[in-house]
């Protein structure tokens, strides 16, 4: 009897051990905020440029900084998380943080809005100027910086996603005075 009841209980065990890794194993919600289903990258990002010319004196001296342009891609953690809409990566902004090959120069940390939607799976390209032409000095002229990125984005189903880059920004040209 005590074989019969133990042969009996062997196969619920069995079923019971192949039920668990089901039941603890995470799986992401649309709320959690540390879980996204997927990933935003940056694929591409060119290097802005910044030249000067003219003469400060007489108020002809201008500077030319070239826009940047960054392709954004949005990378699914999981073929299942390729075919939901709630994965589409509404972009929001981008912080930029510089510093100069010379210490004395010194440009406050920006953000800059962004607007667009990575689809899952897919790319977006955007266009953003590297500096605040506000932040732009004379002292710069031969100078380079490296600019530090971090884009924001928020997934459709909430989740915020970060990608971080850099670029390096040279200031060519001189105006006289």
């Amino acid at each position: 009897m005590r074989n019969l009841k133990m042969r009996n209980l062997l196969p619920l065990l069995a079923l019971a051990l192949l039920g668990l890794p089901a039941c603890n194993g995470e799986s992401p919600t649309l709320d959690d905020p540390d879980d996204a289903n997927s990933v935003l990258e940056i694929l591409t990002m060119t290097n802005p440029t910044a030249n000067a010319g003219g003469d400060i004196s007489d108020g002809t001296c201008v500077v030319t900084i070239s826009e940047m342009q960054a392709t954004l891609g949005n990378k699914p953690k999981s073929e299942a998380a390729l075919g939901s809409p709630f994965n589409d990566i509404t972009l929001l902004y981008v912080n930029m943080h510089y510093t100069w090959d010379d210490p004395s120069i010194v440009t406050p940390d920006r953000q800059f809005s962004l607007a667009g939607t990575v689809p899952i799976g897919g790319t977006v390209a955007v266009t953003l100027g590297p500096i605040a032409f506000g932040d732009f000095t004379v002292a710069m002229q031969g100078h380079t910086a490296n600019i530090f990125m971090t884009f924001h984005g928020r997934a459709v189903s909430g989740e915020p996603v970060t990608a971080q880059g850099g670029r390096t920004m040279s200031v060519g040209g001189a105006c006289s005075f």
